[in-house]
Order: C-alpha cells, then structure tokens, then sequence
C-alpha cells in the first residue's frame, strides 16, 4: 500500500534524495580517517640506543607527557606508522602506552627504534591565513 500526499499539503519541500547525496557516514569517514593514517610515508627517524630510550620512557612517565614513538618493523619496505601516546607502566621489558584514542598497547623495548615527545599543536592554533 502506498500512502501518497499532495504536494501542497507537503509540511516542507523535500528535493527527494539530492540531499542524501555525497553524506558520509560516521563509520566510514573513520575507516577513511585510519587508513589514510596508515598509507602516509613516516620519516625515518635515527636509531636509538636502549640506554636513551629507557631514559627517554622514564623521564617521560614521571612527567605524564606524550610521545611519539617509532617502531623499527619495516611492513612493504616502510617503517609502520608510529605509535603516539602517554607511557602508563612498565613490565619486563615491555612498556604500555594509552594511546590518544584511550586504548592501551604494549610495546616491547627492543622493537624501538627511536622516542621523540609528541607533537601536541592543536590544527585551530595554526595560522594559516594569508
């Protein structure tokens, strides 16, 4: 059964699906967001040695601030994509991240290839104006 209404008795003009068109929806624009993330080439960062790192981590969880870190595993001849966050704990020789999305991750020290802190500039504080 079809239930079809006059046009004048339309409570407001509808354009049909026009404005449904090029919408994006939440899910797929973070699938979009996370694998743009991924495909973008990371900077090779200089090796570290596990003396600078351990003291890297440490200073930077007593003091609560973000790092960056960079992993040295190559996936199709580019280094992953470095993992930011704030250091929580330490077990063995792992060290656990909260990551900015709220998850946690263990990294182990060895698979570091280099600690920067995090760039932490919000994208309205930029001037981009002409």
């Amino acid at each position: 059964m079809e239930n079809i209404v006059p046009r004048e008795k339309w409570l407001y003009n509808d354009r049909g699906m026009m404005n449904w068109m090029w919408w994006i929806l939440a899910d797929h624009s973070a699938y979009l967001e996370s694998e743009q993330k991924h495909q973008q080439i990371n900077p090779v960062k200089p090796e570290m040695t596990i003396a600078e790192i351990n003291r890297l981590l440490q200073s930077n969880w007593q003091q609560r601030m973000a790092i960056t870190i960079q992993l040295n595993v190559i996936r199709q001849d580019w280094y992953a994509p470095a993992v930011t966050g704030t250091v929580v704990g330490f077990n063995d020789e792992c060290t656990y991240l909260q990551l900015t999305d709220g998850a946690l991750k263990a990294i182990k020290v060895q698979t570091i290839r280099n600690v920067s802190l995090a760039d932490r500039t919000k994208w309205w504080l930029y001037d981009d104006s002409i």
